[in-house]
């Protein structure tokens, strides 16, 4: 009697640790289809002899009914250890959610690209790919395209995501949010927001970025899971772009003028740093989103912009801040007179010169 004891308090001990990951949180679960799993060739956006390329390459596909993984195959000495198909599907399930709940906000549907579209042996089409090659070159954490359903994040960050999968709450790098926040940017922002900075038509795409950063700091808690980024959780990365706005804010000899209008936010420059304009537009758009209405603010923001007029040039930049102040007014849910804090307290007024 005591021997059967042991045993079944030996399979249940072991049946409990190998059912513990499938029951670890709620992003196990089948919502978008089982895994799929299959070996092909394709291009796939690598590093090859220290450049960034896209070369023909053993590729594992990895995924359910609407998103891939691309993982790229090791060569002889990168000997890898197989991956666990539930961490891996429970990976594309939180992807999922925060794409799905970030097309909800923006009322985006990314363009879909012909050579990132793939049909599967179980006969299902996808659209959407997250290329997971070895490495890419340096200078890259990862790519993505603006407004289309594709990017690229190396297996360090992958990696990072798969060894906490299994916990409660699951750490996503940050580079995740950010790259397909690039996805889910509709291109016309590029016509009716995005401005040149010192005159300089290489130095734009700024409002972009500053958008990643802001999803960076909300869709986590919005969906459930944590984020990491160089260390920083997600109350310091809000902090880290709030930092610049405050600054901004509290300081007179800061202006439109001389700040909305630089690459380089000037207070870092004295201090012999570099932080471009996209970290204080991620503390605007926080600080919006915090006080202006969170999520309906956001909805709401996005359904206006779409509505504003293009203009001529990237270097209309009050015609442009005029459209982007429009938006804010329309969406705005607090009972904060938004004229008067653009002129106020952000100080632009040449804008409404």
């Amino acid at each position: 009697m005591k021997r059967s004891r042991y045993w079944m308090i030996i399979s249940f001990l072991v049946f409990s640790f190998f059912s513990l990951e499938a029951k670890a949180n709620k992003f196990y679960h089948t919502r978008y289809g089982k895994i799929h799993i299959e070996k092909i060739r394709r291009p796939l956006f690598t590093q090859i002899d220290g450049k960034c390329r896209t070369v023909e390459q053993d590729v594992t596909m990895y995924c359910h009914d609407k998103l891939c993984f691309l993982w790229e195959n090791p060569e002889g000495k990168y000997e890898e250890k197989p991956l666990k198909k539930s961490r891996v599907l429970a990976m594309l399930n939180v992807l999922q959610v925060y794409i799905d709940s970030a097309m909800e906000i923006t009322a985006y549907t990314p363009k879909k690209i012909s050579w990132s579209t793939i049909k599967g042996k179980d006969g299902k089409t996808r659209h959407w790919m997250i290329e997971t090659p070895r490495e890419l070159c340096p200078g890259y954490g990862g790519a993505g395209y603006n407004g289309q359903a594709w990017v690229a994040i190396p297996k360090s960050f992958f990696y990072e995501f798969y060894n906490t999968i299994y916990k409660e709450t699951p750490v996503v790098p940050f580079i995740y949010f950010y790259e397909l926040s690039r996805n889910l940017y509709d291109i016309k922002f590029d016509n009716n927001l995005d401005w040149n900075l010192e005159n300089d038509p290489s130095k734009y795409g700024f409002w972009t970025v500053g958008i990643n950063g802001l999803f960076g700091v909300i869709f986590p808690e919005i969906i459930g899971v944590n984020m990491q980024f160089h260390g920083q959780d997600i109350p310091t990365f809000k902090e880290s772009k709030l930092v610049h706005l405050r600054e901004y804010m509290n300081n007179k000899k800061w202006n439109f003028q001389n700040t909305w209008l630089k690459y380089a936010l000037p207070w870092e420059k004295e201090k012999g740093r570099t932080k471009s304009l996209d970290d204080l537009i991620s503390g605007l758009f926080v600080y919006m989103y915090d006080n202006f209405g969170g999520k309906i603010f956001l909805k709401k923001f996005y359904k206006e912009m779409y509505k504003q007029k293009n203009t001529p040039s990237r270097n209309d930049y009050k015609l442009r801040a005029r459209n982007f102040i429009r938006a804010v007014k329309k969406a705005n849910q607090s009972k904060k007179d938004i004229d008067s804090f653009f002129k106020s307290e952000m100080k632009w007024n040449i804008v409404y010169e």
